[in-house]
């Protein structure tokens, strides 16, 4: 299974960006400060976006959250054989409760 980071850096490879591109971009599209060293660090897995940019990535990159979820999928098209169907409703389960638990964890951080 991929990290975050891993997806992450596939996306931003498949539009042909460097980090550096991105970042600019990012911030002007989504009125951010992040920098290169923010985007190598989020691809690099030492550090994991704020759900909201998350969001932003995922509308940024005009992709499926599961896209850039560690939990998600390697491959997003094509038939899934029955014994993988099990597996991939757990992922998604895993995937609903890591993206609410860093909601959560970061509105009691708020309070």
């Amino acid at each position: 299974m991929s990290t975050f980071g891993d997806r992450f850096k596939k996306l931003r490879l498949s539009r042909n960006l460097t980090q550096e591109q991105l970042a600019e971009e990012f911030n002007e599209k989504y009125n951010y400060s992040f920098t290169k060293a923010t985007i190598r660090q989020y691809e690099n897995n030492k550090r994991t976006p704020e759900m909201s940019a998350i969001m932003n990535f995922v509308d940024y990159f005009q992709t499926l959250i599961i896209a850039i979820s560690p939990f998600g999928p390697d491959r997003t098209k094509g038939v899934v054989p029955k014994s993988e169907g099990m597996r991939l409703l757990q992922r998604k389960l895993q995937v609903v409760k890591f993206y609410y638990n860093i909601t959560f964890s970061k509105s009691i951080i708020a309070l």
